[in-house]
């Protein structure tokens, strides 16, 4: 069998949950998996139930600190060496740079979820971003993407192999009219206006504060825009979007706010793969998104993909989707679940480990990093992973 170590910091809702839903498939198809994951998961984040299919589960604190870097990347090596780890598996940006700065003995799978640059508030920090992953892609054994738009994204000459989101659709539904009139009584959504939901944490990538202020200039009024999320943007958003939109904080209940309200609206700069759409599909929920990873999934009767925040304003506020009949609902939300079913994709991930664990048993070179080019064309002699001053201060660049 396969001996599988996932590392995360489980900072944002989306990457956890990715693991957990992977983590909870590839259990019962007999994979012994062991989690090693950030113990400040940050503010108003609840612990996620991995050890409720994990073999071990691991905490260790990690403030994102060049440091913090190598101090995980011994504790991975520690858990290779304890747990007989056949691979290592490394989701998000951060867990990415842990699990490359130091030599690992086992084959790596990374997985970006969605590039650190993308996050990066100005030109240098996504410069730098770029620039730390050149220089740790030589210890990368495996890359998987999640769409084009991340493999296009890769480090220059980095090949990637394409895997389909796990996402647990299993609650999303298409609610009967009945069902969606209570849920919007009791939010205080009036049957006559539109009720447009954008779901996710409150950050730079997520572009929530130009949403805010585009739909606060541009919406008609009887369109009212529902932020469910929070994060380091919130207060922006707020102030943006004034008494045009509505922030109500991280909810239990997306799934009924899905079937409840009227479109899904996504404005990211980025994504690896925006698993919202998908659960909004799987709601019967049309969907409106800027061209990111995940987009290629939404289908002419399923919304539109649109080239920018102004156009998903205007698209959303003015389709006629939303005004189909609950029984088109259903089917659409039906389609959705089956063709990006959990199964499908775990038997897929599956096959890759397997593959991916023959490489343990082949002749391993030990890489000292990428060696990075002089100005003046000649090849330095040493490595800029070795190089990297650990004695540093955090990494001024957002990332999941």
């Amino acid at each position: 069998g396969v001996r599988l170590l996932h590392v995360l910091e489980p900072r944002v809702a989306g990457v956890p949950a990715y693991v957990d839903a992977l983590g909870r498939a590839l259990a019962v198809r007999g994979v012994e998996q062991h989690v090693l994951a950030a113990a400040d998961a940050g503010p108003g984040t609840e612990p996620w139930p991995f050890d409720a299919w994990a073999d071990s589960l691991t905490h260790r604190v990690w403030h994102r600190r060049p440091v913090d870097a190598y101090r995980i990347a011994a504790e991975i090596r520690r858990l290779i060496a304890s747990k007989g780890i056949d691979l290592v598996h490394a989701h998000a940006t951060f867990a990415g740079i842990a699990a490359r700065v130091c030599h690992l003995d086992v084959p790596l799978i990374y997985q970006p979820h969605g590039w650190g640059h993308l996050s990066a508030r100005t030109a240098a920090g996504a410069r730098i971003a770029r620039l730390v992953e050149r220089m740790l892609d030589p210890r990368t054994d495996l890359l998987l993407t999640l769409s084009a738009h991340e493999a296009h994204d890769a480090p220059p000459g980095r090949s990637s192999t394409h895997v389909r989101p796990v996402v647990d659709l299993t609650g999303f539904r298409s609610l009967d009219d009945e069902e969606r009139q209570q849920i919007r009584a009791a939010h205080g959504w009036a049957a006559s206006e539109r009720v447009h939901l954008c779901v996710g944490e409150f950050s730079h990538r997520k572009n929530q504060v130009a949403l805010a202020r585009c739909w606060r200039d541009c919406a008609p009024e009887g369109n009212r825009l529902v932020f469910v999320g929070d994060g380091p943007e919130r207060a922006r958003v707020e102030q943006e979007g004034g008494r045009r939109v509505e922030v109500a904080g991280w909810r239990r209940d997306i799934p009924h706010l899905m079937g409840a309200a009227d479109t899904l609206v996504v404005a990211s700069l980025g994504e690896g793969f925006s698993l919202v759409i998908l659960e909004a599909m799987a709601a019967g929920l049309p969907v409106f998104t800027t061209d990111v990873g995940g987009s290629e999934a939404v289908s002419l009767n399923m919304g539109a993909v649109c080239d920018s925040v102004d156009d998903v304003v205007a698209a959303a506020t003015t389709s006629a989707l939303p005004d189909r009949p609950s029984v088109e609902r259903t089917r659409l939300a039906q389609l959705t679940r089956a063709e990006w079913s959990v199964d499908k994709v775990a038997d897929e991930f599956l096959a890759i480990f397997r593959s991916a664990r023959a490489m343990r048993d082949a002749p391993r070179v030990r890489s000292r990093g990428a060696q990075p080019v002089a100005t003046n064309g000649s090849s330095p002699t040493t490595s800029a992973v070795d190089e990297f001053d650990s004695r540093s201060c955090e990494w001024q660049f957002e990332g999941p």
